[in-house]
């Protein structure tokens, strides 16, 4: 966040000790994908975590439905999934 480690700050090193300067690291090359693209790009819509668990859960129960050599912890697997 540069905006915050840019901002002026009275005394802060003490009385009449304001700061001066400061360093910004920036390892991800923020500042030249923003000179070069200073809108940003749209992003694509994710599917949250919460999506995806839903959908693996599903579909191990789907996996699991019906088969025919389920033993019984297959089956309250399958339960508990669904």
């Amino acid at each position: 966040m540069v905006g915050r480690g840019t901002r002026l700050c009275p005394d802060l090193f003490g009385p009449g000790d304001d700061k001066k300067e400061f360093m910004i690291f920036d390892f991800c090359q923020n500042l030249e994908f923003f000179e070069a693209n200073p809108d940003g790009y749209e992003a694509g819509l994710q599917e949250s975590v919460k999506q995806k668990v839903f959908k693996q859960r599903l579909r191990i129960a789907h996996l699991l439905q019906g088969r025919i050599d389920a033993d019984d912890s297959s089956r309250e697997l399958e339960s508990a999934l669904k």
